[in-house]
């Protein structure tokens, strides 16, 4: 058993340690400590929120730059098959078939081009030699008539388009076909475009 006598020291030297001015010290440090760690939090945190609002910001911007390079692709679309359109029906005496070869070899995302009237049958199918194996392109003929329908039932001038197309060799492909107006009483056409939608 341990004498009254041995504790005393440790009391005495508690007592010394834990004073008011100790206790007042250590508080103080405790609170100090406290306050660093909630400015630390508060700080990390409107980092994040600054973070999470640039990126935002610059999603935004690249989605709005991607949706004007999109609009512009098809007002571009939309003024080729006008001109194709234009070339292949305007003047039935002569042919303007090498010029719109030519409008296919120098686009390179245009595939193929196909007049149809409005019967469905198909008058001219002008395809990019440098492009895909022709028989590659089987694969697009039902859809290139079928949206050339579609258009047919549009107003002279207006476009119809599918949604994206898988390829057989891959890649990703959309037709657009463009409403003629009948000319000199003749029947409502339709010029289709295969476009390659590759960056």
């Amino acid at each position: 058993m341990v004498s009254p006598i041995g504790r005393k020291p440790q009391v005495r030297f508690l007592n010394r340690f834990f004073t008011a001015k100790t206790l007042l010290a250590l508080a103080i440090v405790c609170v100090a400590a406290l306050g660093v760690l909630v400015a630390a939090y508060l700080l990390i945190r409107q980092d994040r929120v600054e973070l999470v609002t640039q990126f935002q910001s610059e999603r935004l911007k690249q989605v709005l730059e991607a949706r004007r390079l999109l609009l512009d692709d098809l007002e571009s679309i939309d003024r080729d098959l006008d001109d194709i359109a234009g070339l292949l029906t305007r003047d039935p005496a002569n042919d303007h078939q090498p010029e719109v070869r030519a409008v296919l070899s120098f686009i390179d995302q245009y595939k193929m081009v196909a007049l149809y009237d409005e019967s469905g049958r198909r008058d001219i199918f002008l395809h990019d030699p440098r492009g895909m194996a022709h028989s590659s392109f089987a694969a697009f003929e039902d859809k290139m008539a079928a949206t050339a329908r579609a258009a047919m039932a549009l107003e002279p001038g207006e476009t119809s388009s599918t949604a994206l197309l898988e390829g057989d060799g891959g890649g990703w492909f959309r037709i657009f076909a463009f409403s003629i107006a009948p000319r000199l009483g003749g029947p409502r056409k339709a010029v289709a475009l295969l476009v390659d939608m590759k960056p």
